[in-house]
């Protein structure tokens, strides 16, 4: 199983590639996912607010968001449950650094959208690494892409705990 990751670094910070590929890696075996691309950008609060509010209509920096190259995923189990998940291809970014590629193979997981900046922030409040919280997040993105929604009490707690699990593999390994 492998999903290649495309990074794009956006900000000044220095992010760890390594502990993200690893994270593909574990979450690849764990969703059997196969021959799939992901790209991540790292931007910054205005770039990440501006995005919420264009493709949420929320006007507030958040830490990630998602965008699924498909909207129906059928062989995900919790795919078709629940009210539907409107999905929203990222299109017309301005920021001409931030590249969105896609894979040899043809087949695009979908983009994550990070904040570094708040990462760091909610690492600070939950005391605990920076590290720790970006694979979090970055799991947490990656739930989304393959099908999960925490729109609802039992689907929070459904990726909370799955992407504790997944993080805490992720750890351990790297």
């Amino acid at each position: 199983m492998s999903i290649r990751l495309e990074i794009n670094n956006a900000t000044k910070e220095k992010i760890d590639a390594k502990i993200l590929k690893t994270a593909v890696k574990v979450f690849g075996k764990k969703m059997k996912i196969n021959k799939q691309t992901v790209s991540v950008a790292f931007v910054d609060q205005a770039k990440i607010k501006k995005l919420n509010k264009q493709y949420r209509g929320l006007n507030r920096v958040t830490d990630v968001l998602s965008f699924t190259s498909t909207p129906f995923i059928p062989q995900h189990r919790t795919a078709g449950k629940g009210k539907p998940v409107r999905r929203t291809k990222l299109q017309n970014i301005k920021n001409k650094s931030v590249v969105w590629g896609v894979a040899d193979s043809g087949q695009s997981l979908g983009e994550l959208i990070i904040c570094y900046p708040r990462i760091k922030r909610q690492a600070k409040r939950m005391r605990q690494t920076i590290q720790t919280e970006l694979v979090f997040i970055f799991i947490h993105g990656l739930l989304h892409l393959v099908g999960y929604d925490d729109a609802t009490d039992k689907g929070h707690k459904e990726m909370m705990a799955l992407g504790k699990k997944l993080s805490n593999q992720v750890l351990i390994t790297h």
